[in-house]
Protein backbone atom coordinates (compact mmCIF):
# COMPACT_ATOMS: atom_id res chain seq x y z
CA UNK A 1 0.00 0.00 0.00
CA UNK A 2 1.49 3.54 -0.79
CA UNK A 3 1.45 5.79 1.87
CA UNK A 4 -0.91 8.07 -0.10
CA UNK A 5 -3.23 5.88 0.36
CA UNK A 6 -2.65 5.46 3.71
CA UNK A 7 -2.66 8.22 4.71
CA UNK A 8 -6.23 8.48 2.64
CA UNK A 9 -7.54 5.63 4.67
CA UNK A 10 -5.95 7.02 8.15
CA UNK A 11 -8.10 10.76 6.99
CA UNK A 12 -11.18 8.85 6.59
CA UNK A 13 -10.77 6.74 9.52
CA UNK A 14 -10.29 9.61 11.72
CA UNK A 15 -14.11 11.17 9.87
CA UNK A 16 -15.96 7.69 11.16
CA UNK A 17 -14.68 8.18 14.73
CA UNK A 18 -16.36 11.82 14.51
CA UNK A 19 -19.72 10.11 12.82
CA UNK A 20 -19.36 8.13 16.34
CA UNK A 21 -18.79 11.34 18.20
CA UNK A 22 -21.45 13.23 16.65
CA UNK A 23 -24.30 10.29 16.92
CA UNK A 24 -23.15 10.53 21.18
CA UNK A 25 -23.08 14.45 20.91
CA UNK A 26 -25.95 16.10 18.86
CA UNK A 27 -24.17 19.25 18.83
CA UNK A 28 -20.84 18.83 16.92
CA UNK A 29 -21.57 19.95 13.61
CA UNK A 30 -18.94 17.98 11.03
CA UNK A 31 -18.49 19.55 7.47
CA UNK A 32 -16.11 18.84 4.79
CA UNK A 33 -16.02 22.84 4.01
CA UNK A 34 -13.48 25.41 5.49
CA UNK A 35 -16.48 27.06 6.27
CA UNK A 36 -17.65 26.53 10.28
CA UNK A 37 -21.20 27.23 12.11
CA UNK A 38 -20.55 30.10 14.35
CA UNK A 39 -21.58 29.14 18.42
CA UNK A 40 -20.93 25.35 17.33
CA UNK A 41 -18.37 22.79 17.98
CA UNK A 42 -17.22 22.53 14.52
CA UNK A 43 -15.15 19.22 13.29
CA UNK A 44 -13.95 19.08 10.03
CA UNK A 45 -13.72 16.14 7.81
CA UNK A 46 -10.22 16.60 6.15
CA UNK A 47 -10.59 13.68 3.71
CA UNK A 48 -11.68 14.92 0.54
CA UNK A 49 -10.14 18.21 0.91
CA UNK A 50 -6.42 17.15 1.46
CA UNK A 51 -6.79 14.05 -0.60
CA UNK A 52 -6.35 16.06 -3.62
CA UNK A 53 -4.62 19.27 -2.21
CA UNK A 54 -1.27 19.16 -3.37
CA UNK A 55 0.53 21.63 -0.90
CA UNK A 56 -0.10 18.32 1.95
CA UNK A 57 2.60 15.83 2.68
CA UNK A 58 0.70 12.43 1.85
CA UNK A 59 2.81 10.11 4.04
CA UNK A 60 3.54 8.96 7.95
CA UNK A 61 4.88 12.23 8.86
CA UNK A 62 1.37 13.77 8.54
CA UNK A 63 -0.64 13.47 11.67
CA UNK A 64 -3.78 15.30 12.97
CA UNK A 65 -0.99 17.70 14.23
CA UNK A 66 -0.25 18.74 10.24
CA UNK A 67 -3.94 18.51 9.84
CA UNK A 68 -4.69 21.40 12.39
CA UNK A 69 -1.28 23.33 11.08
CA UNK A 70 -2.49 23.09 7.22
CA UNK A 71 -5.78 24.33 8.01
CA UNK A 72 -4.92 26.61 10.71
CA UNK A 73 -2.64 28.26 7.74
CA UNK A 74 -5.42 27.94 5.53
CA UNK A 75 -7.80 29.47 7.29
CA UNK A 76 -5.37 32.68 8.54
CA UNK A 77 -6.48 31.31 12.11
CA UNK A 78 -5.74 33.86 15.29
CA UNK A 79 -4.10 30.59 16.60
CA UNK A 80 -3.54 27.04 17.04
CA UNK A 81 -3.44 24.80 20.30
CA UNK A 82 -2.15 21.63 19.77
CA UNK A 83 -3.40 19.12 22.73
CA UNK A 84 -0.95 16.14 23.39
CA UNK A 85 -0.98 13.36 25.69
CA UNK A 86 1.72 14.16 28.00
CA UNK A 87 0.84 15.46 31.76
CA UNK A 88 2.12 19.19 31.04
CA UNK A 89 4.41 21.14 29.00
CA UNK A 90 7.05 24.00 29.58
CA UNK A 91 6.36 27.65 29.28
CA UNK A 92 8.03 28.14 26.38
CA UNK A 93 8.31 24.91 23.87
CA UNK A 94 10.48 24.55 20.77
CA UNK A 95 9.11 22.83 17.79
CA UNK A 96 12.11 20.57 16.96
CA UNK A 97 12.73 19.51 20.36
CA UNK A 98 9.21 18.38 20.36
CA UNK A 99 9.58 16.54 16.96
CA UNK A 100 13.14 14.90 17.43
CA UNK A 101 10.72 13.36 20.86
CA UNK A 102 8.04 12.52 18.47
CA UNK A 103 5.53 14.42 19.99
CA UNK A 104 4.89 16.38 17.02
CA UNK A 105 4.78 15.26 13.85
CA UNK A 106 7.53 15.87 11.25
CA UNK A 107 5.93 17.60 8.59
CA UNK A 108 4.01 20.30 10.67
CA UNK A 109 6.82 23.05 10.63
CA UNK A 110 5.90 22.83 6.45
CA UNK A 111 2.32 24.19 7.55
CA UNK A 112 3.63 26.68 10.35
CA UNK A 113 6.46 28.80 8.02
CA UNK A 114 3.82 31.17 6.91
CA UNK A 115 1.51 31.25 10.06
CA UNK A 116 1.01 34.55 11.72
CA UNK A 117 -0.97 33.36 14.46
CA UNK A 118 0.08 32.49 18.14
CA UNK A 119 1.07 28.95 17.96
CA UNK A 120 -0.05 27.00 21.87
CA UNK A 121 0.50 23.79 23.47
CA UNK A 122 -1.32 21.92 26.01
CA UNK A 123 -1.23 18.27 28.03
CA UNK A 124 -3.58 16.14 29.87
CA UNK A 125 -3.63 19.61 31.97
CA UNK A 126 -6.33 20.97 29.95
CA UNK A 127 -8.98 19.66 32.11
CA UNK A 128 -7.69 21.85 34.95
CA UNK A 129 -6.81 24.71 32.85
CA UNK A 130 -10.42 24.63 31.35
CA UNK A 131 -12.02 24.04 35.24
CA UNK A 132 -9.78 27.07 36.76
CA UNK A 133 -10.63 29.55 34.20
CA UNK A 134 -13.75 30.73 33.09
CA UNK A 135 -12.79 31.94 29.22
CA UNK A 136 -10.61 31.50 26.20
CA UNK A 137 -8.22 33.93 26.41
CA UNK A 138 -7.33 32.79 30.27
CA UNK A 139 -6.92 29.49 29.03
CA UNK A 140 -4.56 30.22 26.68
CA UNK A 141 -2.30 31.90 29.18
CA UNK A 142 -2.00 29.18 31.15
CA UNK A 143 -1.06 27.12 27.72
CA UNK A 144 2.81 26.42 26.88
CA UNK A 145 4.59 28.76 23.88
CA UNK A 146 5.62 26.82 20.78
CA UNK A 147 8.37 28.56 18.94
CA UNK A 148 9.46 27.50 15.74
Amino acid sequence: MSEKIANTLALKSTEIFSSYMKDINKNLHLTSKKRFKKNSINVWLPSMTLSEERSFKKNWNSTSDSIAAWLSSNLKAEGIVFVKSLKKFKKINRLGDLQKKNIIDKNVSTYLKSFKGEIKITGLNILKILEKNNNWDSCIKDFGDLEL
